[in-house]
């Protein structure tokens, strides 16, 4: 069981999952990384928010808990997937491919903020991972 763990891992890694992915040996399948957003304005998205592509990598079949952390006082994080918008947090199960594919916004008190830097925390039963804007 080990080994298909590491091998998960490291075949996240090499498939560009960036931080969060585990490293060799490691128990946790449990990757997470954070890149420009790329795909259509999905239901629920407002246009004017930063977004950012959220890689969720892991077990198939998996229950992740999402969460934002260190979002400055006045703005709001949210993870969008294909259904829902949710603010702050999300549970999502991973599909039969390893990996699911999260809109995270920040959506600013007012027009003209820098992107802060927030934290996504994830974690299941398998372990923690964290990625960072």
């Amino acid at each position: 069981m080990v080994l298909f763990l590491t091998t998960v891992g490291v075949a996240l890694a090499l498939a560009g999952m960036g931080a969060g992915a585990p490293a060799l040996g490691a128990a946790s399948s449990l990757s997470l990384s954070l890149g420009p957003w790329t795909g259509p304005q999905l239901p629920g998205s407002i246009p004017e928010t930063l977004k950012y592509r959220l890689t969720v990598g892991g077990r198939p079949g998996e229950t992740v808990e999402l969460r934002a952390a260190d979002v400055p006082k006045g703005w709001v994080a949210t993870f969008c997937t294909e259904h829902l918008c949710t603010p702050n947090h999300s549970r999502l199960t991973l599909p039969a491919s390893r990996v699911k594919i999260v809109e995270f916004q920040l959506v600013p008190p007012d027009a003209g903020r820098a992107a802060p830097k927030v934290r996504v925390l994830g974690s299941s039963r398998d372990g923690e991972a964290t990625a960072t804007t």
